[in-house]
């Protein structure tokens, strides 16, 4: 019994080693597709990661990722189908929405104001776009500092 209470007391340790990673990938990685493999490596096969979750009710985000739809589809740009899960103790939020009706994947901490969106340009190709907002008088300004362009097999 006290050896399975150690197991999943080191999982949850080792969650938490993760989402530093995590962050410090989104800091500073030049590759966007590599943080995305981390992300889906060591918390999207994890049931624990979204059992820590609940349904988002962040407001900024969605204008985040509404602007940088802009960016690719023009003014007229529709998000839909907003489903971003957020675990409040990491800061972090994650999930997925339609941009214009094309798949976009997020991950996104809210105490760095930093994230990373996948979007789907059709077929295998996908946009990787950092996010980043910063916050202004009348509301959150989106930057776009990097953006790659990927073929996914």
């Amino acid at each position: 019994m006290g050896r399975g209470f150690i197991l999943r007391e080191n999982k949850h340790q080792m969650t938490n080693l993760n989402f530093n990673t995590l962050k410090q990938r989104l800091i500073s990685s030049e590759d966007f597709s590599e943080t995305f493999d981390f992300f889906f490596q060591n918390f999207a096969e994890d049931a624990a990661f979204y059992d820590r979750g609940k349904t988002s009710i962040n407001d900024m985000l969605p204008k985040v990722i509404k602007g940088t739809g802009k960016k690719f589809y023009g003014e007229n740009c529709e998000i839909s189908n907003y489903r971003m899960t957020e675990i409040e103790e990491e800061n972090f939020i994650h999930g997925t929405c339609f941009l214009d009706g094309n798949i976009t994947l997020v991950m996104y901490f809210t105490d760095l104001n930093l994230g990373l969106a996948s979007i789907s340009m059709g077929g295998a190709r996908f946009n990787f776009v950092s996010l980043k907002a910063t916050k202004i008088e009348e509301g959150f300004g989106v930057q776009f500092s990097k953006e790659q362009n990927a073929t996914m097999n």
